[in-house]
């Protein structure tokens, strides 16, 4: 009997570990599932990630281009605002030269009418 007792116990030990290995068995693929939909879930998060990344990406490129753009249409500007403004400075050089040279040439007539008028007296007196 007692022989019998434990031969039904080391069956029952024997069920036991079968009923545990398919008990973890059973375990293990539905960890190895959710492992797998997680994983799954996080390779879609990555992509979109990674779109909203380039996304990203190519706005920063957009707006650099157009500050690049605008930087170079400022220095065109500003490189014929330059230009004008030494044109200007030769333009009234220039003015302030003729203007001098006709002074002299108004001097020099006023020298001529007075030399003129001094030979008109000498002649009204003789």
């Amino acid at each position: 009997r007692a022989l019998q007792e434990q031969f039904l116990q080391s069956e029952t030990a024997s069920v036991r570990l079968l009923r545990d290995a398919d008990a973890l068995e059973a375990e293990v693929k539905e960890e190895t599932k959710a492992q797998q939909e997680e994983m799954n879930y996080s390779k879609l998060q990555l992509a979109a990630l990674r779109e909203e990344l380039l996304s990203a990406h190519d706005h920063v490129r957009g707006w650099r281009q157009e500050r690049d753009s605008e930087a170079e249409a400022a220095s065109v500007t500003h490189e014929a605002y330059l230009a004008e403004s030494r044109s200007s400075l030769r333009q009234h050089e220039s003015l302030r030269a003729e203007a001098r040279t006709r002074l002299s040439e108004v001097a020099s007539m006023e020298d001529f009418q007075r030399s003129l008028d001094a030979q008109a007296r000498v002649l009204q007196n003789e």
